[in-house]
């Protein structure tokens, strides 16, 4: 009798500590690792990050039929069920702080619930209905030249005949080597715009911003707005189109000068959701709304708060752990 009493009370214990843990972790905070170099430096791979839930809100669980403490692909089987998804719903909110490091759901994986897309992070640059102006590499928010984090990572290249000076300048001054690569007969390096300085002061004139997908864009447009009503004209109507058919769950077709939704014109549109202007610290290995277009804050799952713990193939990076997020 007594032990069974003593296994009766060691597994309401157990069954105790994991609701509790499944609590916190849907409701309030959970821990990420890193596996990406999207965010380097702020985050690098192998981080495992804290992320704070209630930060701009608490987004309910959309997809309740799931396995706790899982990943969503679970040695080959889905750990989920799509039968019951409730609608999207978040308690409280607020706006994204600029330059707040941001957890959020993938917006183009519109096949799978939105609870279960890929997790991807970017920084905050924009707000809703803030005026946007991409110019190449820069950004301009509201008129005003962006300032991007100090971590902010390029691709640059120099002349392949400097490789041994730049190498030397590199161990001299202790910069990392990252992504150094040959490429179209030039040498390729990824650097955040203080270590391309230093490079610069020791090798004049030698290094070049290498182009990229975003390298000549050129354009400018208002970020939506929950209640905002825009006019849809040639500038904006592809751009909005995506977000007008996610919105409404109907067709909307660019057709010559004309939108159309679900067959019909439509020439202006109040959006029913708030949207973000996201983006990698890293620009060669990133995804962010370069590529994403606007995030729709439904997709936002918290803010990145703190590293705990750090360990990759490198080893573990002491001074990371119980470090903030910048």
């Amino acid at each position: 009798m007594q032990n069974k009493a003593k296994y009766t009370f060691w597994g309401k214990a157990i069954l105790f500590a994991l609701l509790l843990v499944f609590v916190v972790r849907t409701f309030w905070v959970e821990s990420f690792v890193i596996s990406s170099p999207q965010m380097e430096d702020a985050l690098k791979e192998g981080d495992h990050v804290i992320v704070n839930k209630t930060a701009y809100g608490l987004r309910l669980p959309i997809t309740p039929l799931s396995v706790p403490f899982t990943f969503d692909n679970f040695f080959g089987w889905q750990s989920y069920s799509t039968s019951l998804q409730w609608p999207y719903r978040r308690l409280g909110g607020c706006k994204i702080p600029v330059n707040d490091v941001v957890v959020f759901n993938h917006p183009l994986q519109t096949d799978r619930p939105l609870d279960k897309r890929t997790l991807c992070l970017g920084r905050c640059a924009a707000q809703p209905g803030d005026v946007i102006e991409v110019d190449g590499f820069e950004l301009y928010v509201n008129g005003r030249h962006y300032q991007v984090s100090p971590d902010f990572r390029l691709e640059y290249s120099l002349p392949m005949q400097w490789k041994d000076s730049a190498l030397h300048v590199l161990h001299q001054l202790k910069l990392p080597e990252k992504n150094l690569m040959a490429k179209n007969n030039r040498l390729s390096i990824s650097m955040n715009r203080l270590e391309a300085y230093l490079l610069q002061e020791y090798l004049p004139d030698s290094l070049l911003k290498m182009g990229s997908n975003t390298a000549n864009a050129k354009y400018k447009i208002t970020i939506p707005r929950k209640g905002l009503k825009i006019k849809l004209d040639m500038q904006n109507r592809n751009v909005y189109a995506y977000l007008i058919q996610q919105e409404q769950r109907k067709s909307a077709t660019p057709r010559g000068e004309k939108l159309f939704l679900n067959g019909k014109i439509l020439e202006e549109y109040t959006f029913q959701d708030n949207y973000y202007w996201l983006l990698s610290d890293n620009q060669v290995k990133g995804i962010d709304s370069n590529h994403l277009g606007f995030i729709p804050e439904r997709n936002i799952v918290g803010k990145a708060s703190f590293i705990w713990w750090n360990y990759s193939r490198e080893g573990i990076a002491w001074k990371r752990i119980f470090s903030s997020v910048k």
